[in-house]
């Protein structure tokens, strides 16, 4: 009696999957005891040093490759970018620290996308984004020429602005669109104060603003609605102890309602 033999399957082992890098970055820096400049155009002839915390390049580096294909890169912007990334870390003067914006940066000059590698250092959160604001090298240029004393008290009201206050008197933060423009309408009034040999907003009487505001119109409204918003911020926090524009009326923005059109031209023009 023959033996009935069911047929053998071969088993199939899981394909071994190594589990995916993690890195947490270190908490501090290593300070330099001299300023370094870097000739990154011979270090591109020469070569770079390689990365001095494998760790965190093997992180990188897969948040690279996941980063690019989720956005759909070309084979040679992740190219590019993988070199710029190995530069970046080599160069870094405390290996294992978050990624400074401005190191990235710096590395435009040979030619590496820094575009990309500021995506990829923020989105695996080792990225520590140290530029300056464009607003801030603006104010600090436009009151660059006012006395000591009148750029400390605008600078304590700009940050008010741009920040907010926790502390009262409480406010939120306003826009740069509406710090930027109130400034620039105070502007004027700033720089006849200073020529006539005002060092501080403290020095400023409703005389003072009264000769300085234009007569009407819009050019009135919105000197007037810059230094209402000045002098009541820093009245609040107990900068300057009168608001000498308060007792003044400066009007409002004039509003240009569209007259009507008559129907014969319209028809023509249709």
């Amino acid at each position: 009696m023959g033996q009935h033999r069911g047929t053998r399957r071969k088993r199939t082992k899981a394909p071994i999957t190594s589990p995916a890098p993690t890195f947490e970055a270190f908490d501090h820096r290593q300070l330099t005891l001299f300023p370094a400049f870097r000739d990154l155009a011979n270090g591109a002839i020469h070569g770079f040093p390689a990365p001095a915390e494998p760790k965190m390049a093997a992180f990188l580096d897969q948040i690279l490759i996941e980063h690019a294909r989720e956005h759909g890169w070309s084979l040679t912007t992740t190219k590019r970018t993988r070199r710029g990334l190995a530069i970046a870390l080599g160069l870094q003067d405390t290996p294992g620290a978050p990624m400074l914006a401005t190191d990235i940066l710096n590395l435009q000059s040979i030619g590496i996308t820094t575009l990309r590698l500021l995506e990829v250092c923020a989105a695996s959160g080792l990225l520590e984004d140290n530029r300056e604001p464009a607003v801030d090298r603006w104010f600090e240029t436009t009151v660059a020429e006012l006395p000591e004393q009148l750029r400390t008290e605008l600078e304590r009201w700009y940050t008010i602005m741009l920040q907010g206050s926790t502390t009262p008197p409480r406010s939120k933060p306003r826009s740069e669109i509406t710090t930027r423009l109130y400034l620039r309408w105070s502007l004027p009034a700033l720089r006849s104060w200073a020529a006539a040999g005002r060092t501080s907003l403290r020095e400023i009487t409703p005389e003072d603003v009264r000769e300085v505001l234009p007569e009407a119109g819009n050019a009135r409204a919105r000197m007037g609605q810059g230094l209402r918003c000045l002098f009541r911020v820093l009245k609040s926090h107990r900068l300057i102890f009168l608001n000498p524009i308060d007792p003044i009326r400066t009007g409002t923005h004039a509003t240009r309602i569209p007259l009507p059109l008559a129907s014969a031209p319209l028809r023509d023009a249709i």
